[in-house]
């Protein structure tokens, strides 16, 4: 995966399992993923299993005045992506990106109240019972395949799942990669990356899955 070492990908996926023991956690690692994926903010809502109650809703990369701002118009954040229908029609699991779900988005309500001022051109948001997105400013550009391929490779450790990396010692052969990408892409093979056989890796494990993940999806590290 272009830009991201083995170490630095062992780190998020370890900060992210720490989040699970220590919740005042994730506002560092919000931070931490949203720059691995170069997005300036990021928001992570945690639902109650049996209810529709927060457990968690965080924010990073957003001034407290500007959470309260964009609160007051929350209920508009589906228009953002094609009205309530469209919205909620978002595959669970899977990176959805508004520059390609809903181009016309930026002439939204909320986006031209809300995000646009503060130089918001794109999202990335990862659903499944924590939902998680991601801002990219407009001196970024909009979100492209590496970085989609890249937040898919974290679906799986923030929704409690094992991770979605590569090895362990104890894993079969059979589940590790065979050989890197030639492509150099990590979207032309982040589909294919088995699971690590462990749901709770140990450190040297992290960078054991780590390495092999980003040795299967790119090439020169």
């Amino acid at each position: 995966m272009r830009h991201v070492s083995a170490e630095a990908f062992s780190t998020l996926v370890g900060s992210i399992y720490d989040c699970a023991l220590d919740p005042a956690r994730w506002s560092p690692t919000l931070d931490a993923v949203a720059a691995a994926i170069r997005c300036q903010t990021a928001c992570m809502v945690l639902h109650e299993m049996t209810g529709d109650r927060l457990l968690i809703h965080l924010f990073s990369g957003v001034p407290t005045e500007d959470v309260a701002a964009l609160d007051a118009i929350a209920h508009l954040y589906p228009d953002r992506w094609g009205g309530t229908a469209r919205y909620n029609a978002l595959p669970p699991g899977v990176p959805s990106v508004l520059s390609r779900v809903n181009p016309a988005g930026c002439e939204s309500r909320i986006s031209q109240e809300w995000y646009e001022p503060r130089g918001l051109v794109d999202n990335l948001m990862i659903g499944f019972r924590t939902e998680i997105g991601f801002g990219r400013h407009r001196d970024e550009g909009p979100i492209g395949d590496d970085e989609i391929a890249l937040a898919r490779l974290f679906v799986p450790t923030s929704s409690g799942r094992s991770p979605s990396a590569a090895c362990s010692k104890s894993a079969p052969s059979s589940a590790r990669p065979s050989r890197p990408c030639s492509t150099g892409s990590p979207s032309a093979c982040s589909s294919s990356v088995p699971t690590c056989a462990s749901s709770t890796p140990t450190a040297p494990a992290r960078r054991c899955c780590a390495q092999a993940i980003l040795s299967a999806c790119a090439s020169g590290g």
